[in-house]
């Protein structure tokens, strides 16, 4: 007979392993589209509710500040600016409040499963599951190339890419090609922590592959990341400067390629959803133009003015650039976007409060999470997803709720596996 606790502890890694296959469910006797981690997330909250509730008490600040951001959220959709067509509020409005409020929740119960169980298991599944899903994206990747069906949609084929020209790009169990990449990048990182630990390579080469197949600037988060993670091991001050110089320089390529793109005349991306057409040349042979993510920034600044206090709400960032194309402010050729960054995505859609709801839950974070050097990877890691949320809208990463979680009882975690030893002697 399996002991009730032994299924306990296997709830979190199941949550974890979810969180790698985003894509909606529709599954009989259900109402909706749901993702799989949602199917599991009452029965963690049943199981670990108390040891949520615990960590609640145990960090106030942290709980204040989690509550503030999901009070911040659930306001901005009471109060957003109502349809062109005169509907009243409606439940939908509080859909995507109500799924930060159940985020934040992950963090507590994170917290708690953690406290109880330590994270040997969690590490380990969150690792091999990465290696499995990434063989198999290879897998599918080579047979599609080779000229086989894709039933999965796991790979999309490309006549025009920026730099590159025809590619065939890998998305996986992915919504998108950068999402992949986010979705694989704790299970890389903990692969290559176990890899330099023990010699064995072959997990962490197979996840780097496919995230590699995704042909996305992504990919440069790996090196970033190694980066920050060396240099916070280094015993000497000089080495670890340096280190983290280079690493800052990679951070600025990463945030300037994203936000740019360089062409020769040759090239037409105008009217591609790359560019917004604007370039940064006069006469020359290269234009440098701007790519989506300096327009959406632009569009959520000229939203925020417009609404500054609470925004337009949640989830309405698409709908109002609509309205920006009416207006010739936002270029017709793009479709629907998100915001692509969670920091003007939030001042746009919560506005103010918002925004400085999401700087307090992060400064609190930081404030009683682990230092660098206590945490080595676990802090590369976060630091590179926080690069990343300047162009990406990660707060409803699953995975990210984790490792908060994970980053806050960090510190007080006797049954954690402390970080290796062999520190550079440099």
């Amino acid at each position: 007979m399996i002991k009730t606790f032994e299924i306990k502890s296997w709830l979190l890694p199941a949550y974890v392993v979810a969180t790698l296959f985003p894509r909606l469910l529709s599954l009989p006797g259900l109402p909706a589209q749901v993702q799989l981690t949602e199917l599991l997330y009452p029965l963690l909250l049943v199981v670990f509710y108390r040891e949520g509730l615990a960590e609640c008490r145990r960090y106030p600040l942290l709980a204040g500040a989690v509550v503030i951001y999901c009070g911040a959220n659930i306001l901005a959709g009471i109060f957003a600016p109502l349809p062109e067509n005169g509907e009243s509020l409606s439940i939908s409005q509080l859909k995507e409040p109500a799924a930060r409020c159940y985020l934040g929740s992950v963090l507590f119960l994170t917290m708690g499963a953690l406290r109880t169980y330590g994270t040997e298991r969690l590490t380990a599944v969150w690792r091999w599951v990465t290696v499995a899903v990434s063989a198999l994206c290879i897998i599918v990747y080579v047979a599609v190339v080779l000229g086989n069906p894709d039933l999965g949609y796991f790979v999309s084929h490309f006549d025009v890419y920026p730099y590159l020209g025809s590619v065939y790009r890998l998305r996986g169990p992915g919504v998108s090609y950068s999402m992949l990449y986010i979705l694989l990048l704790p299970g890389m990182f903990l692969a290559l922590e176990r890899a330099q630990m023990t010699g064995k390579w072959y997990g962490a080469l197979v996840i780097c592959l496919a995230g590699v197949l995704t042909i996305g600037k992504e990919n440069l988060l790996l090196p970033l990341g190694i980066l920050l993670w060396f240099a916070w091991r280094f015993r000497s001050l000089v080495y670890r400067v340096l280190t983290l110089a280079a690493a800052g320089l990679i951070a600025t390529v990463l945030l300037f390629g994203t936000h740019f793109i360089l062409v020769s005349e040759s090239e037409n991306l105008s009217e591609t959803a790359y560019s917004n057409g604007r370039s940064w040349f006069g006469d020359s042979p290269y234009s440098l133009l701007e790519t989506n993510y300096t327009e959406n920034k632009r569009a959520a600044l000229i939203i925020a003015g417009r609404y500054p206090l609470l925004g337009v709400g949640p989830g309405n960032f698409g709908e109002h650039t609509a309205l920006l194309v009416e207006e010739g402010r936002y270029p017709r050729n793009f479709g629907r976007f998100d915001p692509h960054s969670s920091w003007t995505g939030a001042l746009a859609e919560t506005g103010l409060v918002g925004l400085l709801a999401l700087c307090f839950l992060a400064f609190v974070l930081w404030r009683i999470g682990p230092a660098a050097t206590e945490a080595p990877l676990l802090t590369a890691l976060l630091v590179c997803l926080l690069v990343t949320s300047v162009f990406t809208d990660l707060m409803n990463f699953r995975g990210l709720w984790v490792l908060l979680g994970w980053y806050a009882v960090f510190p007080s975690l006797n049954s954690l596996r402390k970080p290796d030893t062999g520190q550079p002697d440099v």
